[in-house]
């Protein structure tokens, strides 16, 4: 149906008078003849629609939306039989469990990042360990005493001695 004159109202009261009574119970419409659409994308707010638990409805896909997003959007407030059906499916269909653990509640979200995190190889960084030719020039007996102050990026004063380090930027 195409609805081209009157206000939001009366579209939405035509189509319930058109509609099956049995598998209509009501419409939304918005007051105004524009609206505001929201990106869910951005997360600037949303308008949630409380139904009971007999109540069937439709969402519709608009362009770009991805599977992932659309669970999510759609995922506020379902029975937990349903999430763990969508999770499935989804997992079935190549969804993540990173994806995953934005729709779990609470004690499945912790489960699951334990989970990831038992995954997950540990990172390792090699590094070649340096030893400046002054430092070996100390150690050596035969050597003759050294400035240690000509020496700055090798010595350092003790409050300066870490600067530069790793030890400085993992603190």
């Amino acid at each position: 149906m195409l609805f081209i004159d009157g206000t939001n109202r009366d579209i939405a009261v035509q189509w319930l008078n058109l509609s099956d009574k049995n598998k209509i119970d009501y419409v939304a419409y918005f007051v105004f003849d524009s609206i505001v659409v929201c990106d869910y994308e951005i997360h600037t707010g949303e308008t949630d629609f409380r139904f009971l638990i007999e109540f069937k409805a439709a969402v519709t896909l608009g362009n770009g939306l991805t599977k992932d997003d659309f669970v999510q959007q759609t995922y506020h407030y379902v029975s937990k039989e349903i999430k763990d059906v969508v999770l499935k499916q989804l997992k079935d269909y190549g969804g993540t469990k990173q994806c995953l653990s934005q729709l779990l509640d609470e004690e499945q979200q912790r489960e699951l990042e334990q989970e990831l995190e038992e995954e997950r190889s540990p990172p390792v960084t090699t590094c070649q360990p340096i030893l400046h030719e002054e430092i070996k020039q100390l150690c050596d007996m035969h050597s003759s005493m050294m400035n240690l102050k000509q020496h700055p990026i090798v010595f350092r004063r003790l409050p300066n001695a870490f600067t530069g380090a790793t030890f400085v930027n993992d603190c």
